[in-house]
């Protein structure tokens, strides 16, 4: 009507809403598990957890995989494969080889160089660690993860013998969940495994 009268049209001409929709970063989930003499007590409970965890990234199309790790480090799942049943790793190792456990997780999963995930690692262990030079390569990776924007929540105890050494509750992006707050070694652990994201969010 402005422009038929010769007057300059002072009504916005139609604009076309445009939804964009935000890209939705991929998600890597990884789980070690201890299974040295130490963590006897743990070992069904372990094996539960790497169960749910390796089934549940399936239901958010994340990539996981899981591994124990001892005197040998065995694969429990690789990417892409589903668990039919809990498999239980026997824990009666007399020490722990968390260096290859973590290069081989680091391995199947591209944590460190798969900067466009979401990447967490769920560590089952009582860091009492034996074997010349392990403790040191588990803070050394540990640090290397968290470098490269790794969150890594480390499921442990804390008593008077067994602790979590502050080299490794020093490190950036490494949280601590203490399962002693939920049960005893000798019996029933009320412990939800959902909850061992919560320092993360």
């Amino acid at each position: 009507a402005d422009r038929d009268a010769g007057r300059i049209s002072t009504v916005d001409p139609w604009k076309k809403k445009a939804r964009t929709h935000a890209p939705i970063r991929p998600t890597t989930i990884g789980v070690m598990t201890d299974i040295s003499g130490s963590m006897k007590w743990a070992q069904n409970y372990v094996a539960d957890f790497a169960y749910v965890y390796s089934n549940a990234g399936r239901r958010i199309s994340a990539k996981t995989a899981a591994i124990t790790f001892g005197a040998t480090v065995e694969l429990v799942t690789r990417p892409g494969e589903v668990l039919t049943k809990v498999k239980i790793r026997s824990a009666d190792d007399g020490h722990e080889k968390f260096d290859l456990g973590a290069a081989s997780l680091d391995g199947m999963l591209n944590l460190t160089s798969d900067t466009r995930a979401v990447r967490v690692v769920l560590v089952v262990s009582d860091a009492h660690y034996v074997a010349s030079g392990e403790a040191d390569k588990c803070v050394q990776w540990l640090t290397q993860w968290s470098n490269s924007g790794v969150h890594v929540v480390w499921l442990g105890i804390t008593d008077d013998e067994l602790t979590v050494p502050k080299a490794i509750r020093s490190i950036k992006n490494v949280h601590i969940v203490n399962m002693d707050e939920y049960g005893d070694s000798s019996g029933y652990w009320g412990f939800d495994p959902s909850s061992a994201f919560d320092p993360i969010e």
